[in-house]
């Protein structure tokens, strides 16, 4: 015991616990004496103390043991007796959450405490849920059948989309083949324009040069019938000469005749008609020359009317075939007057042609540009319906779980 431990102990009210040398446990307690420096302390041991308390704690233990045993079976009795009707909601409720999900079982509504209450508005709330539930699946079902036949529906669409849109792209690539076409078509037309407008010219210009050549075969067939007159004119002059010719022939053998008479005469009058018959025999000379040179002329003559009848005849065959020439040249002058005037028809129609071609042209390019437009939309409707279609497919699949989800469920 030293003084420090006798201050701090001295003045308390609760035991104070020692231990001994030799290892016993002591219970103490001091307290200073008023007016000294003496303390007063009282000590035991602590097993003497606590002995009693230790058999009044066990007797006080196993009475509450038995206590609490008692009031765990009366506890568990209430329990099982107060919460039959939660075990039964909690039964159903798994019921419902598990398995069939079955709307149908109800809970005993014995009784007015809360459980009963309880078990009431229960029954209540799933009769509403049963009702909810039967609406939801028949409405499900109905919105099922609905997508379904959506589904279908979509799907024709979108397949005739598809069909269109592959019409569409043909139809676009016909229609660009035929601007290409009418623009081949439209450049043609532009070249036999010029081909023709060139050949009208041309034509014209023949016209003319035919024109003037029948002018000249007229002028040539007017001067070979002059020149026929002029060689009939000679050859009726040839004949009259012919016959001038014939009478100086005439001429020259009776005075041939007539010296060879003289002749005789002169011989018989012997020396006295000597000189006489000289000139008669001169005579008679000049007759023979006269009667030669009448028969050359003659002969010339007729070579120059034979000549003039054959150029006579030559020019009635020129004047026939110039005359049948220039009817025909007439005839061609005629049929390409008429050529020149269908030309110049045909030249309004080429241009006609032109003009149409090239409008044509201009409105299959608006044409094929509206096409372009229009495959343009035809094809983004037809991804929009593709994705549609996809889109409708999913919600009936959703809708499919849906009905498959209410179907768990027993209405």
């Amino acid at each position: 015991m030293t003084p420090e431990n006798l201050q701090k102990w001295a003045g308390r009210e609760q035991l104070v616990e020692s231990v001994r040398n030799d290892g016993t446990d002591m219970l103490m307690l001091w307290d200073k004496v008023p007016g000294t420096n003496w303390y007063l302390g009282i000590a035991t041991y602590k097993d003497a103390v606590l002995a009693p308390l230790q058999t009044l704690l066990l007797v006080l233990a196993g009475s509450g043991a038995f206590l609490i045993i008692l009031i765990a079976a009366i506890n568990s009795w209430l329990a099982r007796h107060s919460l039959r009707g939660l075990v039964q909601l909690q039964d159903t409720m798994r019921a419902i959450s598990q398995g069939e999900g079955d709307l149908t079982v109800r809970l005993p509504e014995e009784g007015q405490d809360e459980l009963a209450e309880t078990a009431r508005a229960f029954n209540v709330f799933i009769g509403h849920l049963h009702e909810m539930f039967r609406n939801l699946r028949e409405q499900a079902s109905s919105l099922v059948r609905d997508i379904q036949r959506i589904n279908q529906q979509m799907n024709g669409i979108a397949g005739r989309s598809r069909q269109m849109a592959d019409l569409s792209s043909s139809n676009a690539a016909t229609q660009e083949e035929i601007s290409v076409s009418i623009a081949h078509i439209s450049g043609n037309a532009s070249d036999t324009d010029q081909h023709v407008r060139v050949t009208h010219r041309q034509l014209e210009q023949t016209a003319g040069d035919i024109e003037s050549l029948a002018q000249g075969m007229e002028a040539t067939m007017q001067a070979v019938q002059g020149l026929r007159t002029v060689l009939d004119g000679l050859d009726q002059r040839s004949g009259e000469i012919s016959g001038i010719t014939g009478v100086i022939r005439e001429i020259a053998d009776q005075t041939n005749l007539l010296a060879l008479n003289a002749a005789i005469e002169a011989a018989r009058a012997g020396e006295a008609g000597r000189g006489f018959a000289v000139v008669t025999d001169e005579v008679r000379k000049l007759a023979e020359r006269v009667g030669a040179a009448t028969q050359e002329i003659t002969r010339m003559i007729g070579a120059v009317r034979q000549e003039t009848a054959q150029a006579v005849h030559d020019m009635g065959c020129t004047v026939e075939s110039v005359s049948a020439g220039l009817e025909q040249t007439q005839s061609v002058v005629g049929t390409i007057r008429e050529a020149r005037q269908a030309m110049e028809e045909v030249v309004g129609k080429v241009a006609e042609i032109t003009d149409s071609t090239q409008e044509q042209q201009n409105a299959s390019t608006l044409l094929a540009q509206s096409t372009e437009s229009m495959n343009s939309h035809i094809l983004e409707n037809d991804r929009n319906l593709q994705a549609i279609s996809e889109t409708v497919a999913e919600v009936d699949q959703a809708a499919q779980h849906m009905g498959d989800a209410f179907a768990r469920f027993r209405l």
